[in-house]
């Protein structure tokens, strides 16, 4: 629901000059079926009115009753046994303090010295505070995945563990994340406009979206490392960039860094043409036969297109994946991103551990229902996941890699095929669990209204959809994060958002807790997407029929998520062979500590406590432990107890504990 009148707000600036006079529609990707010689005209109607859309305009047909509470309800039942739901009583006023100068924890002042101009009260867009994370109270049940191998023990049983450097990038152990030597579980938002945003100066809206998200205890946002209108330039031509975009994008990473949030970048959209796949394939391959209909930004309306023009298109954008010069451009882009030293805080990407992961593309597409152009499609499409895997960790070692696809199942494997949202699927030239080979992690997209999944099975499906991820992703023994999912809605009325959208976040949000406390691969979430209401033409024109508004009532079910995958993150203390000892160097830059709230709103490092939990109840406890046999101070067997009962958090440094609101007390440290 919302915020009573009597709730303070954080508004931030739009400025009315910018909100556009009308909307525009941005391009869509129906499939078509195989060609053939017969049939052509009802084969036309087919996909130009029936056939699966793309998200950034899907939406007026399909709302109403779609995706009703009883979505993925083994998920429903499951948080019913876990216990209440995490609640965050506190909406008060958000405070911030502290030293953002600690890159890897900016758990300070977000703005301070960063301001990106203008600080009036303005229409459109009004955060709510959403109070103290450290004032939620919650019953979790600690997760304790299986470690990806056995540690040593003594002869008397007891655990060794040998010293291992913390990191502050986000690794992978097994299938799990890893981050500051305990578990990570990304969870938070898209926003393909970030970056469009900034470029336009209102960085403003930029650093309050950041600053929502972190205070309800989002960890990660989703974004794109290029431009998808043409009004806002980035690169302008192969190997060309717009500096203005450049710094846009600069700003963007440095303010989720200060408001302590970490970003997966996509490369290259499938869908937009503004730096897009067809954009590439037009500086890069031969001169067109077929004049590209152009509409606002560089997009084209494909409902408008003849099928001959559809057919051309298919088949001339398959050459991204396979065409030399192409390839080479895009590595070029590749290259010239990860290599790029931001203008603001003077870190290159590569170096910058605000960034989890790439995505090499957005949901791509080599259709091989154009014969006989793109009959080879699956393997192209994979060669060119290999080759661009190792490329990106080629020139990065430091971050993540993953393909950015929705996961629809190819013919390598035929047992999955049926698991896909229909038999278009296959023709994308995705293949899963071959796409995934050279990946760090896996992601899935879930779409239920852009697939046309019948009203009566999309409930159903969903939940298929996930558990059938789920299983392919413990047969790779990779992490899974649900990179994008949201639920198409005609109406803005708050009622019918509480309805229809709120109870599939729920449902959504319950199957994810519920894999993470039972210890499964399925690590967080993303939904699509954070609305910004009155945006330019430029960032989207606006909320869209998937766009989450601060005020929407669903943005408190996202809230209540993120609050309690924070405590759960919160809940599983560092391993002792990353930490440094007591004294000063347990608060030296890039130290990892195990530190615990004390009376007088006091934050203690207490390794002892860490090394207790992971010997008497941690994943690879050993079962000769006891707490006799451990000698440890009493107090550090007490804080262990208290942490395997849900009942106390631990931090990795003393910054983190002390933070206000997302640390251990409210108002921070005295």
């Amino acid at each position: 629901m919302a915020p009573s009148a009597s709730d303070e707000d954080i508004v931030v600036q739009i400025s009315e000059g910018n909100s556009p006079s009308g909307k525009t529609t941005p391009t869509a990707s129906p499939l078509a079926p195989a060609a053939g010689a017969s049939g052509a005209a009802a084969r036309a109607k087919e996909w130009l009115g029936e056939r699966p859309r793309n998200k950034y305009i899907a939406g007026g047909t399909l709302a109403g009753l779609l995706l009703l509470p009883v979505i993925i309800a083994p998920a429903v039942v499951a948080s019913q046994q876990r216990g209440p739901k995490l609640r965050v009583p506190n909406w008060g006023a958000f405070r911030t303090s502290g030293d953002k100068t600690v890159y890897y924890n900016p758990l300070g002042n977000p703005d301070a010295g960063r301001s990106g101009g203008g600080a009036g009260v303005a229409p459109g867009m009004k955060i709510p505070n959403f109070g103290s994370l450290a004032d939620a109270a919650a019953t979790i049940k600690v997760p304790k995945a299986t470690p990806r191998r056995k540690r040593p023990t003594d002869d008397a049983g007891l655990m060794r563990f040998a010293t291992e450097a913390p990191a502050p990038f986000v690794r992978v152990d097994g299938d799990q994340f890893d981050k500051d030597c305990r578990p990570f579980y990304p969870t938070g938002f898209n926003a393909y406009e970030l970056f469009i945003l900034a470029a336009e100066g209102k960085r403003d809206v930029v650093d309050a979206a950041f600053r929502s998200a972190a205070a309800m205890g989002m960890t990660a946002a989703r974004t794109w490392a290029h431009t998808v209108h043409e009004g806002v330039p980035f690169q302008t031509a192969p190997g060309v960039y717009d500096e203005r975009g450049l710094e846009a994008l600069d700003y963007v990473l440095d303010s989720a860094a200060r408001h302590g949030v970490q970003l997966i970048l996509s490369f290259i959209d499938q869908w937009k043409y503004a730096n897009g796949v067809a954009q590439y394939v037009d500086w890069c391959s031969s001169e067109r036969t077929l004049k590209r209909p152009v509409d606002v930004g560089g997009d084209s309306d494909e409902s408008k297109w003849t099928p001959e023009q559809k057919r051309y298109e298919t088949a001339r954008n398959a050459a991204f994946f396979s065409e030399p010069r192409c390839k080479e451009m895009y590595k070029a882009h590749v290259r010239a991103i990860v290599e790029r030293k931001n203008s603001i805080n003077g870190r290159t990407y590569r170096d910058d551990p605000t960034i989890i992961a790439w995505n090499l593309i957005n949901e791509p597409r080599c259709e091989s229902w154009v014969s006989p152009e793109n009959d080879d499609c699956a393997a192209r499409l994979n060669a060119w996941f290999g080759e661009m895997a190792r490329h990106v960790k080629g020139l990065d070692p430091n971050h993540l890699v993953s393909t950015g696809s929705e996961g629809f199942f190819g013919t390598s494997d035929a047992s999955w095929v049926g698991q896909n949202p229909g038999d278009w699927a296959p023709q994308t030239g995705q293949d899963f669990f071959q796409n995934s080979v050279d990946m760090d992690f896996l992601v899935a997209h879930a779409w239920p209204d852009n697939w046309m999944i019948p009203e009566d099975r999309q409930g159903a499906y969903l939940k298929e959809w996930l558990d059938s991820h789920l299983a392919a992703a413990r047969l790779m023994g990779k992490p899974l994060l649900f990179e994008e999912f949201g639920k198409s809605m005609d109406s803005d009325s708050p009622s019918d958002i509480e309805a229809l959208r709120d109870p599939v976040y729920e449902a959504t949000y319950d199957a994810i807790e519920a894999a993470v406390e039972n210890n499964e691969p399925l690590l967080g979430s993303m939904y699509w997407k954070w609305a910004f209401p009155g945006a330019s033409v430029h960032a989207g024109a606006g909320k869209g029929p998937y766009g989450v508004a601060p005020s929407d009532s669903t943005m408190k079910v996202i809230r209540d998520h993120s609050a309690r995958m924070y405590k759960l993150m919160g809940s599983v203390p560092p391993r002792p062979s990353c930490m440094a000892p007591n004294g000063t160097a347990a608060d030296a830059p890039g130290a990892v500590g195990a530190w615990f709230p004390t009376a007088g709103r006091k934050c203690v490092n207490d390794p002892q406590a860490a090394l207790a939990w992971h010997s008497l109840y941690g994943p690879d406890a050993a079962a000769a432990a006891t707490p006799e046999l451990l000698g440890l101070p009493a107090p550090s067997l007490e804080r262990a107890k208290q942490l395997e009962a849900g009942g106390m958090q631990v931090f990795p440094t003393r910054a983190a504990c002390c933070a206000p609101n997302r640390g251990a007390f409210a108002a921070g440290c005295a």
